[in-house]
């Protein structure tokens, strides 16, 4: 018998950071994918349908986790050699790589991590926010610390990075290019200045890609520029076609180690290939607009970018929901290229910003959010992000601020999955 006119909803998930016969850098984005994939497979629906480009490594890895995932749940056991072994025998090399299976365990290791602190109490809503901001500051049954100490304690604990993986900013020639020796780039996140500088002492800056809700490498975040960087900085600006640039300032804009950046309108920064001029100068009460032409030496190029300095950001936001007047300021620019948000070390203010920015998104479109996975996924691209809890917590207050608002608007939210992949 065959339904005429009737309508089926279908979902897509599509995961483009996971490489041929390789994995991801990272297991906290695979593990909210397969989360907020499955669960949108009711019961009343067919097979989840998953592909990659031969079917196997990829594809494999995903229906290993996701079955495992339901095991933990359902039986609190899992044994991942059997359940593989089973499913081989009915498609062949499902799971192609020692790296794939291994990355097996990572993934699970994280859910198990995220089981410590609950995820139900992780996972934000319209209906849970207000009990779980009460429950924050309540103590963990089974250590002495509140429940958002755990969850920093977490985050910062679980981080694996090595010397390696900080090998570039540890370099002897890099070293002085660090105003902290605390936050340095992981290689894989951090930005090269140029695709032609052969060396890594000459392609180094400190400076890390983060992503948003919509784009992975949608921020840039980044220490204020030293004398010794200040090209540098201008020439990441000019190789990202960046036109956007966020200065988040405190009292250390009165040392004397932190230089303007930016030219006088009478003078120029020469570059090399191109020159930095600064075109306008405005300000306002809470913020200073600056306006700059970057110009090609040698070709028919003009690249214009946009400073905006705001001082004392977020500690003086009172009440707390004008936070977010800086972010819809820069949500209202045209971007094309990342927006580079800075503080002193490129810390807490800079992943604050690009936080509350992705979280704005996200609650918007889903309505819902994960401020304990948003929050470590940022330590994990850029570690010493975060000083402590207190940084957690009020990423918290933030997203309360943004359920309300949106409940209040009786908004509609369409459902997309949960993380730029």
């Amino acid at each position: 018998m065959f339904l005429i006119n009737s309508e089926r909803l279908i979902h897509q998930f599509h995961f483009t950071d996971w490489p041929d016969h390789g994995v991801p850098l990272f297991t906290l984005p695979v593990l909210s994918f397969i989360r907020h994939s499955s669960v949108c497979n009711t019961e009343t629906g067919g097979p989840i349908v998953v592909h990659c480009s031969a079917g196997v490594g990829r594809t494999g890895t995903y229906i290993v986790i996701d079955t495992m995932l339901k095991k933990i749940n359902e039986q609190q056991t899992i044994n991942i050699p059997s359940f593989l072994k089973h499913i081989r025998q009915q498609r062949n090399f499902l799971v192609q790589t020692e790296e794939q299976f291994i990355f097996i365990y990572d993934v699970l290791f994280e859910a198990a991590q995220l089981s410590i602190i609950g995820y139900n109490n992780v996972e934000l809503n319209k209906h849970n926010i207000d009990y779980v901001i009460k429950t924050l500051n309540s103590y963990d049954k089974d250590s002495n610390i509140t429940r958002i100490e755990k969850q920093f304690q977490l985050i910062i604990e679980q981080i694996k990075t090595n010397h390696h993986q900080l090998s570039v900013g540890y370099m002897e020639e890099n070293l002085a290019k660090n105003r902290t020796q605390a936050i340095i780039p992981l290689n894989s996140c951090r930005v090269l200045l140029s695709t032609d500088r052969r060396r890594t002492n000459e392609d180094y800056i400190n400076a890390s890609y983060i992503h948003s809700y919509y784009r992975v490498d949608q921020f840039i975040i980044t220490q204020h520029p030293m004398m010794n960087t200040m090209v540098d900085f201008w020439q990441m600006i000019w190789n990202t076609h960046a036109n956007i640039i966020l200065s988040l300032y405190a009292d250390e804009k009165l040392q004397s180690d932190v230089p303007d950046f930016w030219p006088l309108v009478s003078q120029i920064i020469d570059c090399g290939s191109f020159i930095v001029c600064l075109t306008n100068e405005h300000f306002e009460y809470e913020y200073i607009y600056r306006d700059f032409s970057l110009r090609s030496i040698e070709e028919n190029y003009e690249l214009k970018v946009k400073l905006i300095s705001c001082t004392y950001w977020p500690e003086t936001c009172s009440p707390i929901k004008t936070s977010f007047n800086l972010i819809n300021t820069i949500r209202n620019l045209k971007s094309n290229g990342p927006i580079v948000v800075h503080d002193l070390f490129g810390g807490h203010r800079a992943g604050t910003f690009c936080a509350l920015y992705t979280m704005n998104e996200q609650i918007e479109i889903e309505g819902k959010l994960n401020v304990y996975e948003l929050a470590k996924f940022y330590y994990l691209k850029r570690p010493g992000i975060w000083r402590h809890h207190g940084d957690l917590l009020h990423l918290y207050r933030c997203a309360e601020i943004l359920f309300h608002e949106y409940k209040s608007l009786n908004y509609n939210h369409r459902f997309v999955s949960n993380l730029p992949i």
